[in-house]
């Protein structure tokens, strides 16, 4: 692993950074990240680095791709790997675009 990412991944342990889960679990604090799951649901070097030093397990990341999302409303969503429903887009109906 680069030492750059290790680097990266240890400053914002230091900086009390909290882990983002979404499409790609990621480690953040303030505007600095680094990615600790990839979309496809695999751990990064920066992960297993996030592991070791914090002493924490990453759960299931990411989502299958493959799936198709469920529409409530004008929202559509997909569910990640470990469970959790998240916002792909939502239909504007007065502005006949998505976001």
């Amino acid at each position: 692993m680069a030492k750059k990412f290790r680097d990266k991944v240890d400053a914002l342990l230091q900086a009390e950074g909290r882990l983002v889960e979404g499409a790609r679990t990621s480690l953040r604090a303030g505007s600095r990240s680094v990615v600790l799951i990839g979309q496809d649901g695999k751990m990064t070097k920066a992960g297993e680095h996030y592991e070791r030093a914090s002493g924490q397990a990453l759960g299931p990341g990411g989502y299958d791709r493959s799936q198709v999302p469920q529409r409530i409303g004008n929202t559509e969503y997909v569910k990640l790997r470990n469970g959790k429903r998240v916002k792909t887009r939502i239909w504007r109906v007065g502005k006949a675009r998505s976001r």
